[in-house]
Order: structure tokens, then C-alpha cells, then sequence
């Protein structure tokens, strides 16, 4: 993973203005991925199978008048065989069952940093508990869907029978969250 984009990230959370009912969380923890592939070699080498590695997460969120709907947008950051997966949640649309229990589903984009950059869309549910003021541990389940590479290198065998490669990523994720 880039450290400088982690950098970049925890750089800008003292600079996000803070309004009664936003809040800006970090989330660190482990994830799972299940990967298949439209074909069995390229230059990326094999990449199906499961898989574990390290979740990073920035989001901002927006809880209007102490509703129990919450909405906001997340940044993710997840080792997917020894490759970064670039994860936007555009929508993450959650509601509280309890003031400490929370559920949610989310929808966005996945950009994973192979041979070439594969794109995909991405969704899921999940789930978060919240322990103390500042802390939740939360886990969730998603699916990119599609991410879709060139084949384009040198590697990249000719008969594959197209211009591209499509992974799909299964992953359950478990993590401790810090709410700002």
C-alpha cells in the first residue's frame, strides 16, 4: 500500500469542518477476498481464490437533527492479493436500529491496481456496533462486480477471446472504527 496516500488521507480529517450531526470515521481491520477471473493466466499471473489482507477506510458522514437515517461517502483502501483495491463508496446509506447498533448498504466504484488498473462497480451491506464514544467495531460484505482489465502486455495470451479480463471480488470485511 501507498503510505503516502494514507498520509494524504489522515492529513486532511483536522481540515474537514465540523457541523453538529457530520462526522468524519477511520476504520482499520482485516479483510477476505474471494476472487474469480473470465480466464486462468495473464500477466497478473493467477489471481483466483481467496485471499486475506489489511483494510484501511476514511468516510464522512451525516446524521440530520439525530435522525436515525445516515448518509455520507467512504474512501477504502484494501490488500487484494498483493494488489491495492481502490474502493468509493458514492452513496453509504445507513440506519440506526439502536442508538449503539447500525446497519447499512452502500454502492460506489473499485479501482484494483494490477498489471493494468481494473475497474468495476461495487456494493454491499454491513453492519456497525458502537462501544464507547469514539469507537465501533463494524463488519461488512461486498461485491465488485466486472472489474474489468485491458489486456494489453506482452503476458497477456491473444486468445483469451477479448479485449479484457473481468474479476469478480467477494470480500468480508471486520474492523475497529474511531469516530471523530
Amino acid at each position: 500500500m501507498n503510505p503516502g496516500a494514507l498520509i494524504l488521507i489522515l492529513g486532511v480529517i483536522p481540515l474537514l469542518p465540523a457541523y453538529a450531526g457530520n462526522y468524519i470515521d477511520v476504520d482499520f481491520g482485516v479483510v477476505y477476498s474471494d476472487i474469480s477471473s473470465s480466464e486462468t493466466t495473464s500477466a497478473d499471473g493467477k489471481l483466483d481464490g481467496g485471499d486475506t489482507g489489511i483494510h484501511l477506510g476514511i468516510g464522512a458522514y451525516r446524521n440530520k437533527d439525530d435522525s436515525r437515517w445516515v448518509y455520507g461517502v467512504k474512501l477504502e483502501l484494501d490488500d487484494v492479493a498483493g494488489n491495492l483495491l481502490l474502493s468509493v463508496r458514492a452513496l453509504d446509506l445507513g440506519y440506526k436500529i439502536t442508538p449503539r447498533f447500525m446497519v447499512n448498504g452502500f454502492i460506489g466504484a473499485a479501482r484494483w491496481d494490477l498489471a493494468t488498473a481494473a475497474f468495476g462497480i461495487r456494493f454491499g451491506v454491513g453492519a456497525n456496533y458502537r462501544f464507547g464514544e469514539h469507537w465501533a467495531l463494524g463488519s461488512d460484505i461486498s461485491y465488485s462486480d466486472s472489474v474489468a482489465r485491458d489486456l494489453l502486455l506482452p503476458g497477456d495470451d491473444a486468445a483469451m477471446g477479448g479485449p479484457d479480463i473481468f474479476f469478480d471480488i467477494t470480500q468480508i470485511s471486520l474492523y475497529v472504527k474511531y469516530i471523530f
